[in-house]
């Protein structure tokens, strides 16, 4: 299928459109009348012509360049029942066969080799599961063999992340934390009424909402970093109405998050999935309601953004950089056995497995193939308008989902558009040499550094 360069888009409210030139990021204003739907790239490159010079080309990755990011398999299980969680309630389907958890040998190994794999270092690791906490002696014991490893060295220390439900968190756990200066993701679907519908406590009418409020005053007490993860999900969709996302996004803000991802549920359960038009539809208003929302904060003398994801699309915009795919492969997942994968959601499919721990490495063309895989390489995103910066293509949810790595999901591609569509429109409605303008750019430019 030939790529697609020149988007349309309809803006509401005033007298023109836009005409979006993904390759370069270029945006042009254009008479309402235009009907720009008919026209070929080929038409509107005549006009254009310089613009044929510039070509998407994503990143070549090789296996034992660059540095890498590890997650590890730190449980196999978890003290919740979350409907939608992809791992079957946190369970993960075959954690008879495998080991429950990782212990620290098992971590401090896998450092020692994918460090040898990647001379240029390992710049992340994050402990994942299951739910992480339910083993953090193993965390606990290997942290600072860790942190000696590289400090012997003479190198710095790589960024550390836990991802939680935060209901395990106690005073000893944050003090540890906070001296190892471990970041934490928190997930928690926003109010009471929605998020105690998915995600659920194992002990009979307990409320996992009220456990995560005191675990973020908790974590905030002990001057913890923390984000949280909300997950939108249909309940969300059934319940909106045109100004009740802002709602929700202000009773977020208050938790003084350092950043809060939002994303779209994907699950098998029919009462939780957004798949039918009506609520991709929905879906589409609300995302463009939260985008409105950060974006209008960048007017703001001295503004916070938390959601730093809604804005990431215009950043990259501006810049005119095309957005890597999926880092699935450029970094990797270790399971509680050793396994290496290319992420958590292909750890049950021994065809995707890289290489063991164990034994010393990973196969290099198994890597390469994983690595490169793009979403240019997929009809729909060929002819997509978010080609170039789409941070939701995920190609281990959608092999999960369809079998398929390039077959997209549409509440995704719902979502990533009209986050693109409304950064564009803010992009064109700027006016050059006002002080809006400067502030605008000033305050981009500060939430690019934040972002880093």
């Amino acid at each position: 299928m030939t790529v697609k360069h020149f988007f349309p888009v309809e803006v509401e409210g005033e007298d023109y459109n836009l005409l979006y030139h993904a390759p370069s990021s270029k945006i042009a204003r254009v008479p309402k009348h235009a009907d720009m739907e008919k026209m070929s790239d080929e038409v509107i490159y005549q006009t254009f012509e310089k613009l044929k010079e510039v070509s998407i080309t994503p990143k070549h990755r090789e296996y034992g360049k660059g540095s890498i990011g590890i997650t590890f398999m730190s449980s196999r299980t978890c003290n919740l029942s979350c409907v939608y969680c992809f791992a079957g309630e946190g369970e993960y389907g075959d954690s008879e066969v495998k080991s429950k958890y990782i212990s620290s040998d098992l971590y401090l190994d896998s450092v020692k080799a994918i460090d040898e794999m990647y001379p240029e270092g390992i710049k992340s690791i994050s402990f994942f599961g299951g739910e992480p906490l339910l083993y953090f002696k193993e965390i606990e014991s290997f942290v600072p063999e860790f942190e000696q490893y590289f400090i012997s060295r003479g190198r710095e220390v790589p960024y550390i992340g836990i991802s939680t439900n935060g209901s395990l968190l106690t005073n000893k756990k944050l003090e540890f934390i906070k001296q190892h200066n471990i970041k934490i993701v928190m997930s928690f679907d926003g109010p009471k009424e929605i998020n105690d519908i998915a995600r659920i406590v194992q002990k009979e009418g307990a409320s996992i909402y009220d456990t995560v409020i005191k675990a973020i005053e908790k974590t905030k007490s002990h001057g913890v970093s923390f984000s949280i993860q909300m997950t939108i999900n249909q309940n969300h969709i059934k319940q909106y109405k045109p100004g009740l996302a802002a709602e929700w996004l202000e009773i977020m803000e208050k938790y003084e998050t350092e950043n809060l991802a939002i994303v779209v549920v994907e699950t098998d359960h029919a009462d939780l999935q957004i798949k039918d038009k009506a609520h991709l539809e929905v879906l589409d208003q609300m995302v463009r309601e939260i985008t409105r929302y950060y974006i209008n904060k960048l007017y703001e003398e001295t503004p916070v953004i938390r959601a730093k994801g809604m804005i990431a699309a215009l950043i990259q915009l501006a810049k005119g950089k095309y957005v890597d795919s999926c880092s699935a492969g450029h970094s990797v997942f270790v399971d509680t056995d050793g396994g290496i994968y290319p992420c958590h959601m292909f750890c049950n499919d021994d065809q995707f497995l890289l290489g063991n721990v164990r034994d010393g490495g990973m196969d290099r063309e198994k890597v390469n193939v994983q690595a490169n895989i793009d979403r240019m390489d997929g009809d729909r995103c060929k002819v997509c308008i978010a080609q170039s910066v789409c941070s939701f293509w995920c190609k281990g949810i959608q092999y999960l989902s369809t079998g398929d790595m390039y077959e997209v999901l549409d509440s995704r591609c719902v979502f990533q558009i009209a986050n693109v569509e409304e950064c564009l429109k803010a992009l064109a409605n700027l006016k050059k040499g006002t002080d809006m303008y400067t502030r605008f750019w000033n305050n981009v430019a500060n939430a690019n550094k934040q972002a880093q």
